[in-house]
Order: structure tokens, then C-alpha cells, then sequence
């Protein structure tokens, strides 16, 4: 029976581009190295935030024909702050905070605020940053 989602993997291009997506996740996103294992192009790591997980290989990118995740989301309090430290680490923003509103007709609750921004990892990966308010 399936749980819930485990984590999102990603395959970086080197070893340089591993130790920059590491440096990315811990020190910008603010994740914590779950595990790790292997070495040089063999090595692998878990970051781990709030029970979501990032599973990170230096083995170089999946073969084109693996497919490709859309994006992935993170839960933040505040998703201005967040994506501006990326942009601050010379990371692109795709689109940046931007609050809406949405009306969800037929059900318990009227309407939906919500603010959200996306930017771009280390290895093309897209990432949102995702705020509900009241």
C-alpha cells in the first residue's frame, strides 16, 4: 500500500555540481544530511527537512528518455524571504511572490489564500516555495 511520498531524486552533471546542490540544500533551503553513502561519481545523499526528502547523486544526469519532474514544492513561512536568498545566491528566479486568492466553490471553505514563488536549483531542478494564509 502506498504511504505518501518519500522523497524526489535528483542526478547532478559532476562532482562539482553534487557539491554545489549540497551546499544549496543545506545552507540555503536549510536541509539536514539524512544519509550518505559512497564516494567520488558513486557518492549519494539524503537531505531530510520537516520529513521531506531529497535523494542527491553525483552519478551524473538520467538518461533523456527518464522523464523529468515538473517542480517540487516546499512548504515555507515565508516564501518572499526564501526565494529572495536563493536570487541572493545567484539562483534565477521563475517567478517571484506572488499572493492569490482562490475561490473553492462547493466546499467547506470559500476561498483559499495562498502565496507562492518558484525558482531554479543547482541542477535545473524548478522549486516552489508554498504559503497558506488566512
Amino acid at each position: 500500500m502506498i504511504k505518501g511520498l518519500h522523497h524526489v531524486a535528483l542526478r547532478c552533471s559532476n562532482l562539482d555540481n553534487y557539491n554545489e546542490t549540497l551546499d544549496f540544500y543545506e545552507n540555503i533551503i536549510g536541509m539536514k544530511v539524512k544519509y550518505s553513502w559512497g564516494e567520488g561519481l558513486y557518492a549519494a545523499t539524503m537531505m531530510e527537512l520537516k520529513g521531506g526528502i531529497i535523494e542527491i547523486f553525483a552519478s551524473g544526469r538520467a538518461p533523456g528518455d527518464i522523464g523529468a519532474i515538473n517542480h517540487f514544492c516546499f512548504e515555507a513561512d515565508n516564501p518572499e524571504a526564501a526565494v529572495r536568498k536563493v536570487q541572493e545566491a545567484g539562483y534565477p528566479v521563475l517567478v517571484p511572490a506572488t499572493k492569490v486568492r482562490l475561490d473553492l466553490d462547493g466546499q467547506d471553505e470559500k476561498d483559499l489564500f495562498l502565496t507562492y514563488a518558484y525558482c531554479m536549483g543547482p541542477v535545473g531542478e524548478v522549486i516552489e516555495f508554498y504559503q497558506e494564509r488566512s
